[in-house]
C-alpha cells in the first residue's frame, strides 16, 4: 500500500473483520437499550464512524494471546470492546463542547453539539458512559450470561481509566496558556489519552485469563501507547489538514495548549514518538514473541496520518 494513503484505512482493510463486528456490537447493544428520542439519534451519531482503536486493541490483545477461548471469555471481550468505545465516544462529546474545546468538526461531520444542541449533547455524553457500564454486567448479551468474576476485573480497570482521562481533561483545561515541562506534559497525557488505551490492552488480557504478571508489562507498555498516539495527535495537529483529520486543524494552537511539538519541535516530538514506540515493540515481545496482530496495529498507529 502506498505510504501516502493515511495508516487508518490500512488499518481498516487489514482488521476489517475485528472492526466490522465492534460496530455491530455497539449496533446491537445501543438499539437494545431503548434510549428515547433524541438520543436514539445522538448516541449512534456520537458513536459512528470510529476507528475503534481502544476497541481493537482490547480484541487484538484478546486474539493473540487466546488461542481457544471459551464462549464466556469471548463473550466479555466483546463486552469491554463496546464499553471502551461508549466511553471514548462520550468524552469526545464533552471535550468538543463550547465549554472546553468548543470545536465544531468531528470524524468529518458536525460535532454532537453542533448537530443536535448543548443540551442533547450533554445528555448523550451522560447516556454513553452508563451504558458502558451497565454492558459489562448486563444479564444476557449475545445469548450469554456475564461471567461475574471477568466482570469485576473489567469494571474495576475501566472505572479507574474513566476517572484519569477526566482528571486529565481538567488538567488540560487548567493547563491552556500555560507553558508545561515535559514531566507535566507527560503526566497530563498518561491520564488524559494514555490510561483508556492502557485499559483496553489490559481489559483485552482480562478477558483472555492472563496472568498478573503479564497484565504489568502489558500495562505499561500500553501507557507508552498513549503517549505515541498523544504526540502524533500534536504532530498531526501542525501537519495535517482539517480534511484529512476530520476535526479542526490547528485547534491546540488556537487554545494556546502546551504540546509536544511547542515543547520539543517537529523533529523532536516525532523522534521521541520513535522511541517510544521502539521501547512498547520490546515489550510486547517480552510478554509473546507472537502478539503479531497487536504489534502490527501498534506499528500503524506509530505511523498514522490521521
Amino acid at each position: 500500500m502506498p505510504s501516502s494513503q493515511p495508516p487508518a484505512v490500512s488499518v481498516s482493510a487489514t482488521f476489517s473483520e475485528q472492526i466490522d463486528q465492534i460496530h455491530a456490537d455497539l449496533a446491537v447493544w445501543i438499539d437494545q437499550s431503548e434510549l428515547s428520542d433524541p438520543l436514539s439519534e445522538s448516541v449512534p451519531y456520537a458513536v459512528g464512524g470510529g476507528k475503534c482503536v481502544r476497541a481493537l486493541l482490547c480484541r487484538l490483545v484478546f486474539e493473540d494471546l487466546s488461542k481457544s477461548p471459551s464462549h464466556h471469555q469471548t463473550n466479555m471481550m466483546r463486552r469491554a470492546c463496546i464499553a471502551l468505545e461508549l466511553i471514548h465516544a462520550y468524552s469526545l462529546v464533552h471535550d468538543d463542547m463550547p465549554c472546553m474545546d468548543d470545536d465544531e468538526l468531528r470524524r468529518g461531520k458536525p460535532t454532537a453539539h453542533v448537530q443536535f444542541g448543548e443540551a442533547v449533547a450533554m445528555l448523550s455524553g451522560d447516556v454513553l458512559q452508563t451504558l458502558a457500564f451497565e454492558v459489562l454486567s448486563f444479564d444476557e448479551l449475545f445469548d450469554v450470561p456475564p461471567d461475574a468474576a471477568i466482570c469485576l476485573q473489567l469494571t474495576q480497570e475501566l472505572s479507574t481509566a474513566a476517572r484519569k482521562m477526566v482528571n486529565g481533561q481538567m488538567r488540560d483545561l487548567l493547563a491552556e496558556t500555560e507553558d508545561l515541562g515535559e514531566l507535566e506534559l507527560t503526566e497530563l497525557h498518561l491520564d488524559k489519552t494514555g490510561a483508556l488505551i492502557q485499559a483496553a490492552v489490559v481489559m483485552g488480557a482480562i478477558c483472555a485469563g492472563a496472568k498478573p504478571l503479564t497484565l504489568d508489562v502489558l500495562g505499561g507498555a500500553a501507557a507508552k501507547i498513549g503517549l505515541i498516539f498523544q504526540i502524533l495527535d500534536d504532530v498531526l495537529d501542525v501537519t495535517a489538514t482539517t480534511e484529512v483529520l476530520g476535526k479542526p486543524q490547528g485547534s491546540d494552537v488556537k487554545l494556546g495548549k502546551s504540546t509536544y511539538v511547542t515543547l520539543m519541535g517537529l523533529d523532536g516530538a516525532q523522534s521521541k514518538a520513535q522511541s517510544l514506540n521502539d521501547w512498547v515493540m520490546d515489550e510486547l515481545s517480552s510478554v509473546r514473541p507472537d502478539l503479531t496482530h497487536t504489534k502490527t496495529l501498534v506499528q500503524m498507529l506509530a505511523g498514522r496520518q490521521s
